[in-house]
């Protein structure tokens, strides 16, 4: 997820300070589903941060 969001929402839109990286993380988020997002968690490595 961390490496998605660097990527995808970060990555395309530089910001000038820390309020406009919150809006542009928050926004990138907004438009995953919640179905999108539960697939991160679906890892065997990482299923603990799911429960």
């Amino acid at each position: 997820m961390n490496q998605d969001i660097k990527t995808n929402a970060v990555g395309k839109h530089r910001t000038l300070n820390v309020e406009q990286l919150e809006e542009t993380v928050r926004n990138y988020l907004k438009t995953r589903t919640r179905k999108k997002i539960s697939n991160y968690f679906k890892h065997p490595k990482i299923l603990y941060a799911a429960a």
